[in-house]
């Protein structure tokens, strides 16, 4: 693989460079490989991006309720404990921070919610917005310093990210988006499809 580092500033340009030339090409393959997940998961993916149009359009507000549903779905557990002990209900934050139209002022204020950081902030970002946000995990970070990117490392496991890192992450997805005409909800997924490959072919 070539060893090239993508900078921040060659992202800024949108310069993709040859190393991602073989995940371009495999993007649908990529895809298909992270549909295949248990029925269940699907199901509640699925009403969370409905529910994320419905927010989006103005007929709703999240709820703590859906939040909850989230953690489920992303597997957050540890955060459910932190929300459910917060002393305010995050829903008026929750509305604040969809207001902003600026990135960073939208995870600015998701990440001050009791429980909050900057993954579940995503989550909740490319619920509503899957056409201009996709996921942060691991998995995904891991795989854009694989194909290149000058990401810092993070733990394996657990998190670690700051809202630059989310910033960064988000800007990434759209300039990958633009390369192979996909939103960054799908450029995400495949991401995560292609990590997990490669780390059952090593």
């Amino acid at each position: 693989m070539n060893e090239q580092r993508i900078s921040a500033s060659q992202i800024g340009l949108g310069t993709l460079g040859p190393v991602l030339t073989d995940f371009v090409r495999d993007f649908e393959a990529l895809l298909r490989t992270s549909k295949e997940t248990e029925a269940h998961e699907r199901t509640l993916a699925d009403r969370l991006f409905r529910l994320g149009s419905e927010v989006r359009k103005g007929k709703r507000l999240w709820a703590k309720s859906d939040v909850n549903a989230i953690i489920r779905w992303k597997k957050l557990q540890p955060l459910r404990r932190r929300i459910e002990q917060a002393s305010t209900e995050p829903e008026k934050q929750l509305a604040l921070a969809l207001a902003q139209p600026e990135d960073e002022d939208r995870l600015r204020i998701l990440c001050r919610i009791p429980g909050f950081g900057p993954v579940l902030a995503c989550a909740v970002l490319t619920l509503t917005w899957p056409e201009s946000y996709g996921i942060l995990d691991n998995p995904s970070w891991r795989a854009l310093g694989v194909l290149g990117f000058d990401l810092p490392p993070r733990p394996y496991s657990g998190g670690g990210f700051s809202v630059a890192d989310a910033l960064q992450y988000q800007q990434i997805l759209r300039i990958i988006g633009r390369a192979t005409s996909k939103p960054p909800v799908q450029v995400a997924t495949a991401l995560s499809a292609f990590s997990r490959a490669r780390n059952r072919t090593f």
